[in-house]
């Protein structure tokens, strides 16, 4: 991490050690978010043929199996919404 911090183009400078991007806070809900968007692309794939959770999943949420990219959104939103907070910080 040391010879990024020194590149003469100041790139490791936002990498720095005790600068980070993401707070270890946001860390949970983005990996919820990530593996939602997973979840739910998988299961609107494998509904109906033969892979109970994923029946299970569309039964209980159809609104997010019919439409998976929705939780991708959300993740998306969140994240930009996290970086602009963060550059008005800095």
């Amino acid at each position: 991490m040391v010879w990024l911090y020194r590149l003469p183009t100041g790139l490791g400078r936002r990498f720095a050690p005790g600068r980070h991007v993401w707070s270890d806070d946001h860390v949970p809900l983005a990996v919820a978010l990530i593996t939602g968007t997973i979840l739910f692309y998988g299961a609107s794939t494998l509904r109906y043929h033969g892979y109970l959770w994923a029946d299970q999943i569309c039964l209980n949420v159809p609104a997010l199996c019919a439409y998976p990219h929705w939780v991708g959104l959300a993740a998306m939103v969140v994240t930009i919404f996290y970086l602009y907070r963060q550059s008005l910080n800095s």
